[in-house]
């Protein structure tokens, strides 16, 4: 499921753009700063975009600007890579516009998505049912050709090899989650469903409001998410609305150290409430809130922190200078469910995801890229699947309709 990404960049504290010099393009300063991680560059400010390059860990890049919902980077030569990827710029980014793309891209809108993309991970069939055998798979954010569309606009969106449990990956929070999520859930519903893994895994975030309607499908009550000043005092309080009917099945909710700001409010939200059960990496720990101040004379906007985001647990989410792991701060897999990814095989599992959306790799100092045909278990997704499977095993779980 994809939407509007991301939200919440750490950036500096007052409108200053005053930086070392810096170069430019057409006119439009960029500020130059470092990849953290080997990183992919794209078309547009979302993984819906098509890839157009990679940056590799200690790169150089030049930003340009910051995509409006704070998740998405403008590079100076046109493409745009995620917020978390690299090392918060020194100076103040402005917000992009149309004048900023028109001189950085020649365009008024980024292009890229020519082809519908799939928002969330399915299986492909050899015909117009599950009843069909499937042949294949698409990950998020893939770009498929459309030849033809069964009437009803069935997904699958059972785990295959698994006994009615649910999966729904949703990649960032924007504003048709809520109701795509939904359209997945009562789909599952009439299948029966025993159970819903919900995967945030590399979800940057996105728009709160999205993030509080997610919450709301599942939390029948009690605080959702707060947010606070510098000194602890509550500025505001999101409550659930009471109107949840998605709460008699287990869940878990599947995170990783690039899960942010909203996808870690809606972590946090269902362990506190024991809705879910996390389970994973512990989360990155963006939970800044932001406001966007017009500047004088139309010299565009900046964007500026002024409160976090607390669980309610009354914990804060933010990550404040490199906090140490003893801290509170993110989301940490509930105890018995933490699953480290090594990297080699965090790169295995994107490298298995890449083929799958029909990405060439690029060649290594010029030797084709290697090939693994053996498929990779996901030891994350199969903990979320044991979760489920304990959940379900308990005396006093008793499968029940569900609605909605």
């Amino acid at each position: 499921m994809t939407a509007t990404e991301a939200v919440t960049p750490t950036v500096a504290t007052t409108p200053t753009v005053e930086a070392a010099p810096a170069p430019a393009v057409s006119g439009v300063p960029l500020i130059t700063t470092s990849v953290i991680e080997n990183a992919n560059l794209r078309a547009g400010p979302g993984t819906n975009f098509a890839i157009v390059g990679q940056a590799t860990a200690g790169q150089e890049v030049q930003v340009a600007a910051v995509s409006e919902d704070g998740g998405w980077y403008l590079l100076g030569n046109g493409a745009w890579i995620a917020n978390f990827l690299v090392a918060a710029p020194e100076a103040a980014v402005p917000v992009v516009n149309d004048e900023i793309l028109r001189a950085v891209t020649g365009q008024a809108a980024p292009t890229g998505v020519v082809t519908p993309t799939v928002t969330v991970d399915a299986n492909l069939r050899a015909g117009p049912g599950t009843e069909f055998d499937v042949i294949g798979g698409t990950v998020t954010g893939q770009a498929i050709n459309i030849v033809g569309r069964n009437a009803d606009g069935t997904w699958d969106f059972l785990l295959e090899g698994q006994d009615r449990i649910g999966y729904v990956r949703i990649t960032t929070f924007g504003r048709d989650t809520r109701d795509e999520l939904l359209q997945a859930l009562n789909w599952l519903a009439v299948r029966n469903m025993r159970g819903l893994i919900l995967d945030l895994r590399d979800n940057p975030g996105g728009l709160l409001q999205a993030a509080r309607d997610v919450c709301d499908l599942f939390v029948s009550e009690g605080v959702i998410v707060t947010t606070r000043g510098r000194n602890g005092l509550v500025l505001r309080e999101y409550r659930a609305s009471g109107k949840a009917v998605w709460t008699d099945f287990p869940m878990a909710v599947l995170v990783n150290r690039h899960s942010a700001s909203a996808s870690e409010i809606v972590a946090a939200c269902l362990q506190d409430h024991r809705r879910a059960v996390v389970v994973g990496e512990r989360t990155l720990g963006k939970g800044t809130v932001q406001e966007v101040i017009d500047l004088e004379a139309g010299l565009g906007a900046m964007r500026l922190t002024t409160a976090s985001y607390w669980r309610p647990s009354e914990m804060d989410i933010h990550r404040y200078n490199e906090a140490p792991e003893s801290e509170n701060w993110g989301v940490r897999p509930d105890e018995g469910f933490a699953v480290p990814v090594e990297k080699e095989l965090a790169i295995r599992l994107d490298r298995q995801r890449m083929r799958r959306q029909g990405i060439q790799l690029p060649p290594a100092e010029g030797e084709p890229a290697a090939q693994d045909d053996q498929p990779v278990v996901d030891p994350q997704l199969a903990k979320a699947v044991e979760a489920i499977e304990q959940s379900l095993s308990k005396p006093d779980r008793a499968e029940k309709p569900h609605r909605g």
